[in-house]
């Protein structure tokens, strides 16, 4: 389990195959620093790791119960919630 000051995270991990993936993962990390804060965003933790054995990154953010977005969406479909974000 991957925790930080006691809150448990979720580890992305991606394998950087090749410049678009980088490119990829760089804009998704530079959204997420700008999106820090958001309370309609997960939160990333700025705290990446490169795993220079076989070229992946991990990014650590909030861990959700729900899983996610299009889980969280299904469950509260499936539970007759007439929105699922209400």
């Amino acid at each position: 389990m991957l925790t930080f000051s006691g809150q448990v995270l979720a580890c992305k991990s991606v394998k950087l195959k090749n410049s678009r993936t980088i490119d990829v993962v760089n804009r998704e990390i530079s959204l997420l620093s700008t999106l820090s804060g958001c309370r309609n965003v997960v939160q990333w933790y700025d705290d990446t790791s490169l795993s220079r054995l076989d070229g992946t990154i991990h990014l650590r953010m909030a861990y959700y119960t729900d899983g996610d977005l299009n889980s969280a969406i299904k469950k509260k479909a499936a539970s007759g919630s007439a929105s699922p974000f209400a």
